[in-house]
């Protein structure tokens, strides 16, 4: 249900806010990915690992947007500011971990399926009984996602 795209989520938010999908797609598809991340880089590792890590990380990054409309620059600024949001995290808050295994699904969804959603044609506007179905869901999804689905200790 993440409001991403071609995922249910991503109708729903096309359903109801169609001017505005591609902006909130783009949004929470950077919260989703930064979330993820937290932890993967931190002040806490070896400076040898840190050399190693964040040129592959943010590599990861900018190849997550790789299918956006973005120049070039906007995806490397884009990649630099979540690295460096999480850095400073894990700074403020060392014990703050994101779930890493977004990241493979955030790899997914910025790589191989798109951050927009396909174009439509005979596009209705929706009426009000469709309108609270799709707040309901939205609702739903905010009620129900889960940050770390899976926990391995």
């Amino acid at each position: 249900m993440l409001p991403i795209g071609q995922l249910d989520g991503g109708h729903v938010v096309f359903g109801l806010f169609p001017k505005h999908h591609k902006q909130i797609s783009m949004g929470v598809f950077t919260l989703f990915l930064g979330y993820a991340g937290v932890g993967m880089i931190s002040p806490g590792m070896p400076v040898e690992e840190l050399m190693i890590r964040i040129p592959l990380y943010l590599g990861f990054l900018y190849i997550c947007y790789s299918r956006t409309d973005f120049t070039a620059q906007t995806k490397i600024t884009i990649s630099l500011s979540i690295a460096a949001v999480q850095y400073v995290l894990a700074f403020v808050k060392p014990e703050w971990e994101g779930y890493q295994g977004w990241l493979f699904f955030a790899f997914l969804l910025g790589r191989l399926m798109g951050l927009r959603h396909p174009e439509v044609s005979g596009f209705h506007t929706l009426d009000t009984k469709r309108k609270i179905v799709g707040w309901l869901a939205i609702l739903i999804f905010a009620l129900c996602f889960s940050p770390k689905p899976f926990i391995f200790e």
